[in-house]
Formats: C-alpha cells, sequence, structure tokens
C-alpha cells in the first residue's frame, strides 16, 4: 500500500543562510560566497525525479555551485522573464499591437547568429 504522502517525487533539503559578517552553509562559515544582505531559509520540496536528475547535472557539470544554488538561480530567471512580460503588456497598452513589419524586423534583428 502507497503512503499517502509519498508523492513519487525525491524530497530536496537544504539550508542556507547569511548574517552580517558570515554565510553559514551546514553550519560552515564560508565568507563571501552569498550577498550578507539576503537571508536563507530551510525548505523542503518535491521534486519529479527527472528533474532532480536534471539539477544533479547541472551541479556536476559546474553550471551550478550547489542545488539550492541552481533553484535560485532559475527562479530569478523566472522573475526576470515575468517582469519582461509585464513591460510587454504595458507597452502593448500604451502604444498598442507592433505591426507585422515590425514583428519581422525584430525576429530578424534578434534571431541568433550563425557563425
Amino acid at each position: 500500500m502507497k503512503h499517502p504522502l509519498d508523492t513519487g517525487h525525491d524530497v530536496v533539503m537544504f539550508e542556507q543562510f547569511a548574517t552580517p559578517r558570515h554565510n553559514y552553509r551546514r553550519g560552515l562559515a564560508v565568507q563571501g560566497r552569498y550577498d550578507a544582505g539576503m537571508t536563507r531559509s530551510k525548505i523542503a520540496i518535491s521534486l519529479p525525479r527527472d528533474q532532480l536528475a536534471r539539477v544533479h547535472r547541472e551541479v556536476r557539470a559546474g553550471r551550478a555551485d550547489s542545488v539550492s544554488g541552481y533553484i535560485s538561480y532559475v527562479l530569478a530567471e523566472h522573475g526576470k522573464r515575468e517582469s519582461l512580460r509585464v513591460l510587454l503588456r504595458d507597452l502593448i497598452d500604451q502604444y498598442g499591437e507592433p505591426a507585422a513589419k515590425d514583428v519581422k524586423w525584430a525576429e530578424r534583428v534578434l534571431a541568433p547568429r550563425r557563425g
């Protein structure tokens, strides 16, 4: 019988917090690693196994310092994108939808360059 709290997800737990002078991770002082103005809180999250595997791959590949760092980065990027969506909606509300020729120009100018 499956336990009612078993979601089939692995649980990731981490703790990081900062004081004005030191940053701590797992009880060890690490100076200069995090912004001293920010505080960290311990949380537990449930992720599908494939997402957790992706996070661990990113950490192993050196694209993130830790699981916590990866989650923090992804949340920050999400916040930036949402901020851009709000700006775009505001511009459309103020100036109207862009003309088709303007959209084509933007797609051409913003397209990734090859080579």
